[in-house]
């Protein structure tokens, strides 16, 4: 299994482009085609996060019975969560003194 398919493994994921996914790695320095072993899992956990900022700042889709929404708050929490846990910087750029969500440049 390699560090992509690690990540594209996981469920709120599957809606993303591939290429997405392959940004994020490449933004945190991991290449996604080596196998995954432990000594990754920071990155990893670190991409995720960055993933779910991507998903907080994706529109809803609504196509005939297709719908997708996300659970903005939910990944906001995650986010934060392995933000912290890594004191990464992107957190300060996440969360505002009073406590909302900042205007993020992804690019």
């Amino acid at each position: 299994m390699t560090n992509k398919d690690v990540i594209s493994a996981k469920a709120a994921f599957q809606s993303l482009p591939s290429a997405t996914i392959d940004k994020a790695l490449i933004d945190r320095s991991l290449d996604g085609a080596v196998d995954y072993n432990i000594s990754s899992l920071k990155q990893i956990e670190l991409i995720t996060a960055d993933l779910y900022i991507e998903l907080i700042t994706s529109p809803d889709f609504k196509e005939g019975g297709l719908a997708i929404s996300y659970p903005r708050e939910t990944y906001k929490s995650l986010a934060i969560q392995i933000y912290t846990k890594y004191e990464d910087e992107k957190l300060t750029n996440l969360v505002s003194p009073q406590g909302g969500i900042k205007a993020i440049n992804l690019w």
